[in-house]
């Protein structure tokens, strides 16, 4: 059995759901937030440059190619396990539990009989503009950092990705921040309906570091009302807690309250480094009634994506995302991250279906 940890809600309603996984039940936070909040944990926020009533839409070891061996969990063992904080707040409540990984639980068995229908394996020398687009700006949750299309925080070298976060003064749109980052999307160029969906990253460290991975609707008709168009966050990791990372969907319900359900989280087996230190693959087994949520080849969550509620946020094609974002107030505590820059490293990113 999963434990559950209650993170600080948002919101003043707090549903509990009860999702099977085929071996045991577990419990799921469900966070309704009112449709007066505008600030949503990963949503969008209007965009300051150029888009007129749009939203704008939305992660020293040189890297290597992406047949690098990859870092391992074992199927049995000791898990740090750990909530989301709340908007704003870096950290969470982190509790050790056991796990024993269910029989045929393996992501690779979802991958038989599909076919590898796109991936970008970062080989080139530039970033790939038929696959990704950039983002600019000051674009979501009161985050500190500006981001921006130059070489210095987003390019591709030694078979990577980089998003790259620095500490120096820049300006943009009248706006002047100490913070500079990456953030790119496949909007427009690429989206997917249901399959595997998988990346290899390596985060980096530091309190107020807040890499993701994660997937939006990609129908303009729900792109610009967020959360309407549904959200995935197939990993979201907090610097201040290096030994966990996080996972969640967003929605809207028919009241036209956003909807937020944070999964459990697996954080690494005692005794190890902390995910800073290694390469890991994260990735979800997306159906029309399931999400399941893996990392490293370990099933650790699910959430069931056909229910009416949803308004069919999960039953359409998804862009794919990438951002190295900064948690709000990094900006005036520079010096609890540590030494800059930051660099978000990301080997590969592949879909079967």
């Amino acid at each position: 059995m999963k434990k559950i940890f209650w993170a600080c809600c948002l919101s003043s309603v707090l549903l509990l759901c009860s999702c099977g996984d085929g071996t045991a039940s577990q419990q799921l936070q469900t966070t309704v937030v009112s449709a007066a909040e505008t600030q949503a944990p990963t949503g969008e926020s209007t965009a300051i440059s150029g888009t007129t009533n749009a939203v704008s839409t939305t992660a020293t070891e040189a890297a290597g190619s992406s047949t690098r061996a990859p870092a391992s969990i074992p199927k049995t063992g000791t898990v740090q396990t750990t909530t989301r904080p709340q908007s704003g707040s870096t950290g969470g409540v982190t509790e050790t539990q056991a796990f024993t990984d269910p029989p045929g639980e393996d992501p690779d068995d979802y991958k038989q009989g599909k076919k590898l229908v796109w991936s970008d394996e970062f080989n080139g020398t530039a970033l790939n503009r038929e696959n990704w687009m950039y983002e600019e700006g000051f674009l979501r949750n009161g985050e500190p950092q500006c981001y921006t299309s130059r070489t210095k925080n987003v390019r591709v070298e030694n078979g990577c990705l980089v998003l790259e976060g620095h500490h120096e003064n820049y300006t943009y749109g009248g706006k002047t921040t100490n913070l500079t980052s990456g953030s790119v999307k496949t909007t427009g160029k690429k989206a997917f309906q249901y399959g595997v969906i998988e990346a290899r990253l390596k985060l980096p460290r530091g309190s107020g570091t807040w890499p993701a991975f994660w997937t939006l609707g990609d129908d303009v008709t729900h792109q610009w009302n967020w959360p309407l168009c549904g959200e995935i966050d197939i990993l979201e990791w907090y610097g201040a807690n290096p030994y966990a990372g996080t996972s969640a969907v967003h929605w809207q319900n028919f009241d036209g309250q956003h909807v937020k359900r944070t999964l459990n989280s697996i954080g690494l087996p005692g005794g190890e480094a902390d995910m800073s230190e290694q390469w890991f693959t994260y990735g979800i087994i997306w159906d029309e009634h399931t999400i399941k949520f893996y990392r490293n080849g370990y099933i650790y969550d699910e959430i069931e994506c056909d229910m009416d509620e949803q308004r069919g946020a999960f039953q359409q094609a998804h862009c794919i995302k990438l951002n190295l974002a900064f948690t709000p107030g990094t900006d005036t505590n520079i010096a609890s991250a540590g030494t800059f820059p930051k660099q978000y490293l990301v080997d590969y990113v592949r879909v079967w279906q």
